[in-house]
């Protein structure tokens, strides 16, 4: 089927060779892809990863381009002239999951863009689970790969490196990272710009190493939206541009009650949101618009500097407003509530000598991550 045999994978193999799976086709990640299942634990072979193409000529049906396979670039609707989205899966999950979906979606329906969006399948480096250990050392090598496979499309179509944006969920976002870093070290290109969504935590905060975790030295510009800090998602300041929901943390709005610690849903409203706003013009009146300040405690108070900069999560976030930034959000789509505009700048600042910061305890990211194998 075009994989290498590798004695990391172990377990049963399932293959098919029509459209007729062994199970209910209910979710794009629990069924083989083109009649492929990889196996019971994360394999570390970058060989098994694979990049998916979608282009406004084939918005429904992906193309599969390869590393080291000019015949499958050429032969693809992919266009070096255009700007290249490149969106990163999670633990356990695919390159066909619905949130890439629907992102896909809705970046092919700009109307004043006109974009080439690839996929990165590490589904067979990302899980199954529990292993989830593994599939976050695995989000270096998928980095590193996923960095080569840019330099291979500048090689032989002669697309250009600085066209292109990772955007990853939970451990796709330190995948993201990983490219960006790749890019600098294996290609001396610096990226422009790097998006994490609820970027992962375990086994990363604290990491002192950050060449192995989404920081803001891996691109130009660096956006975070963060919904489960403390949590299953990272507590640490990961970007240039920082936009808490809510507070970044769980639950969010909607989310109280659902799967468990309501972790999951949480989890997920970080790629919901990037999707809204991709939808939403930069000026909208109720884009989602987040105010800078110290704190959600200070947030909440209404304690911020009424005179401080606002920025727009997600897409249309500007890397000339850096800083941390929250909002609130509504508990279902539209999530958008609309923020009074900012007043005119006093003569003096404020005073800020009783800024908050946010703090963890080490008994509530064990479990968390305890949560996390769980719920994936």
């Amino acid at each position: 089927m075009g994989f290498p045999a590798h004695s990391d994978v172990h377990g049963d193999f399932y293959l098919t060779t029509d459209d007729k799976m062994p199970w209910p086709n209910t979710d794009p990640c629990n069924t083989p892809y083109d009649g492929v299942y990889v196996g019971q634990r994360p394999t570390s072979d970058p060989n098994y990863i694979r990049f998916f193409l979608w282009t406004e000529d084939n918005r429904e049906k992906y193309e599969i381009l390869s590393i080291d396979d000019a015949n499958s670039i050429t032969n693809s609707h992919f266009d070096p002239s255009k700007d290249t989205k490149v969106l990163i899966h999670g633990y356990t999950r695919c390159g066909n999951d619905g949130w890439v979906q629907e992102a896909k979606d809705a970046f092919l329906s700009l109307t004043d863009e006109n974009l080439n969006i690839i996929s990165v399948d590490w589904q067979a480096l990302a899980g199954p689970g529990p292993h989830y250990i593994k599939a976050a050392e695995n989000t270096y090598t998928t980095g590193k790969h996923t960095a080569k496979f840019i330099k291979f499309l500048a090689d032989t179509v002669g697309a250009d490196p600085k066209s292109f944006h990772p955007i990853g969920f939970s451990l796709g976002g330190q995948v993201a990272g990983s490219v960006g870093h790749h890019m600098q070290m294996d290609n001396g290109v610096t990226l422009p710009r790097v998006s994490g969504l609820d970027p992962a935590g375990p086994t990363f905060m604290k990491m002192a190493n950050s060449s192995h975790k989404l920081s803001p030295d891996d691109a130009e510009f660096v956006d975070v939206i963060y919904t489960t800090n403390l949590w299953i998602g990272t507590h640490e300041v990961s970007g240039h541009v920082n936009f808490y929901p809510n507070g970044g943390r769980a639950p969010q709005p909607g989310c109280e009650g659902k799967d468990g610690a309501s972790l999951t849903c949480s989890h997920h409203r970080a790629p919901d949101t990037y999707i809204e706003s991709i939808n939403a013009h930069a000026n909208s009146e109720l884009g989602l618009q987040g105010m800078s300040c110290w704190s959600w405690d200070q947030f909440e108070k209404g304690e911020c500097d009424p005179y401080g900069s606002r920025n727009w999560l997600g897409y249309y976030a500007d890397k000339n407003y850096p800083g941390s930034f929250y909002l609130r959000t509504n508990d279902e789509p539209p999530y958008a509530i609309s923020m009074p505009d900012p007043q005119s700048p006093p003569d003096t600042p404020p005073d800020t000598s009783d800024a908050k910061t946010i703090t963890s305890s080490a008994s509530g990211i064990v479990v968390a991550f305890a949560l996390y194998f769980t719920l994936y």
